[in-house]
């Protein structure tokens, strides 16, 4: 409930561009109590997330003993450009075209960080036993989206004008999930652990926009805010919605992404070492 509120909080009174001010104000409170509370040599854990590479995505994480049952951390995770991860499965529930054929040609590059904290219920050795890890995480994407637009003109059955342009929408997006996770630490060496993070569903935001650069001409721009519009209901009926301004400008379109529900799954299988 804490953390529903306080992401609750963070969207309402932090611009996009303190977003990274914002979670380092999360972290480092948690880290200066640790130091404080020092209870444990060797209290950190540097970790490398194996299972991300599955859908090209590189992660690194650091855990911090508070006491022996408690500890805060972060991940940190950044994916090259790349096509979506599932998107057969996205595209398998799409009826549009138009839409499926953006989900297939859609790329994007990601980062993100996620600050955590976990709570051990092993009374055992310290960063060993099953936990409970509520989250808050910030993710930006940098997207690439195409969109073939084709018009034409027919008369009885002969084609009189055709043509198809490609316009390729690209631009910034970015989302603020909040979740819990559930898992395990296991200690195989000395100074060697395995993490496995079993699920961690989260829930939360996202917003931003893509625009395009294009030449048409009058009737051409109204076909084309029509398409959209068209597209924008398509969106509407996903599982999770999401909600699209689209707007023909005079030498372009862009299209806005309004704060629309977002949800992410974490999952982890990570070798960590102690020090």
């Amino acid at each position: 409930m804490i953390n529903i509120i306080f992401f609750a909080m963070t969207n309402l009174l932090f611009p996009k561009k303190a977003t990274i001010i914002m979670l380092f104000i999360i972290v480092f409170p948690f880290l200066s109590i640790a130091q404080e509370g020092r209870v444990h040599d060797e209290p950190n854990l540097i970790k490398f997330n194996a299972l991300p590479l599955v859908i090209g995505k590189f992660t690194v994480e650091y855990e911090r003993l508070l006491t022996d049952r408690i500890s805060v951390g972060a991940e940190v995770a950044f994916r090259p450009s790349n096509l979506l991860p599932f998107r057969s499965f996205i595209e398998g529930r799409i009826d549009d075209d138009d839409v499926r054929d953006i989900v297939r040609n859609f790329r994007s590059t990601s980062f993100s960080i996620t600050p955590e904290a976990r709570f051990y219920t092993s009374r055992r050795e310290a960063f060993t036993g099953f936990y409970v890890a509520p989250y808050l995480r910030y993710a930006t994407y940098s997207a690439n989206a195409p969109y073939n637009f084709y018009v034409s003109f027919e008369n009885m059955g002969q084609v009189l004008f055709e043509r198809s342009e490609l316009i390729a929408l690209s631009g910034n997006m970015n989302s603020f999930v909040g979740g819990v996770s559930v898992g395990a630490n296991f200690k195989l060496a000395e100074k060697w652990y395995l993490d496995w993070r079993i699920v961690g569903p989260g829930f939360g935001i996202v917003s931003g926009s893509v625009a395009a650069h294009v030449q048409l001409e009058d009737w051409e721009r109204q076909m084309l805010h029509e398409r959209l519009i068209e597209i924008q209901q398509e969106l509407r009926d996903f599982t999770i919605p999401i909600r699209i301004d689209p707007e023909i400008l005079n030498d372009g379109v862009e299209v806005r992404v309004r704060r629309s529900p977002w949800a992410a799954v974490r999952a982890g299988l990570s070798i960590a070492y102690r020090f």
